[in-house]
């Protein structure tokens, strides 16, 4: 969701900031436990979801994250949607000097609902499907011969009108038609069994701006392409406790998922944070309004 965007992508939000990963690992035997909301507002059915997850460090420079996603994906009711595992290394150098700070994550994103709730009831489906079509195909073999010359005529005309109506919706949905529904596709899928990676770049302007910046690849089991896709954040310091930044996340390709958001962060401690954003999408395949927020605490 990313919903949450979502995605794939969307359920491995960063710590300080809500689309974008930034470097920070933990430390070995320091956990971060966060929480994320996400809302979108499209065409189609409304879509939310909720990610729970927990990184903690396991060496030095290296921590692992799991995560688990609790939505409502296409209107179809809420429901365990996805869950994800992961590890972050710290790439930095060590030199004091190096004014960046650099990450790679790489994990597994794995489907928890979706085609498994239409599993059990399948090999009934399939022995009334096989019944219906015997008793259908006797029924029009008896009455083929005698209602033959009677609907050809009648039959002939029809065709030729839903050929024409079909011919003219393809011409609309070619001219836009294709904008009326929301499509999980690119980095931004749904509930969907692949492999991810995030390369990090983190980098600090000024003593009170950070700069933070993802190159995101996912590659799913189904299908023969990866996506790649981005995600840009930028957040100032106002005081010790509040933050304001902006934040940009999709696809490569400009013609699926893009979206922006305005986000306020707060620290009423130094080991909480709350993030609230609102934004909505850059194209047409991206929802009209989203608002995401997010808790994380540090101990």
């Amino acid at each position: 969701m990313c919903l949450a965007g979502t995605a794939c992508a969307c359920a491995h939000h960063g710590r300080d900031f809500l689309l974008v990963q930034d470097a920070d690992v933990p430390n070995f035997g320091q956990w971060y436990l966060f929480s994320n909301y996400g809302w979108a507002s499209q065409p189609g059915p409304d879509e939310q979801g909720i990610d729970v997850g927990l990184s903690t460090g396991l060496f030095p420079r290296t921590a692992f994250t799991s995560t688990l996603q609790y939505a409502d994906v296409d209107g179809g009711g809420w429901g365990w949607n996805s869950g994800a595992t992961s590890l972050q290394f710290d790439l930095t150098p060590s030199r004091s000097d190096f004014p960046l700070k650099l990450g790679l994550i790489l994990g597994r994103e794995f489907s928890l609902g979706g085609e498994s709730g239409h599993a059990g009831n399948h090999d009934d489906d399939h022995d009334h499907d096989a019944d219906h079509d015997a008793d259908h195909d006797a029924d029009h073999d008896a009455d083929h011969d005698a209602d033959h010359d009677a609907d050809h005529d009648a039959d002939h005309d029809a065709d030729h009108d839903a050929d024409h109506d079909a011919d003219h919706e393809a011409d609309h949905d070619a001219d836009g038609g294709a904008d009326d529904d929301h499509e999980h596709t690119g980095i931004h899928q749904h509930g969907t069994d692949a492999y991810f990676a995030k390369f990090v770049v983190e980098a600090p302007l000024g003593d009170k701006t950070k700069l933070a910046a993802n190159i995101i690849a996912l590659f799913p089991d189904e299908g023969e392409r990866a996506y790649y896709g981005y995600a840009l954040g930028i957040r100032h310091s106002l005081d010790d406790k509040l933050a304001l930044g902006v934040e940009f996340t999709g696809d490569f390709d400009s013609n699926l998922y893009q979206e922006g958001i305005a986000a306020v962060y707060y620290s009423p401690v130094h080991c909480v944070m709350l993030k609230l954003g609102v934004g909505g999408g850059l194209n047409s395949a991206s929802p009209d309004l989203t608002v995401h927020s997010g808790l994380v605490w540090k101990f």
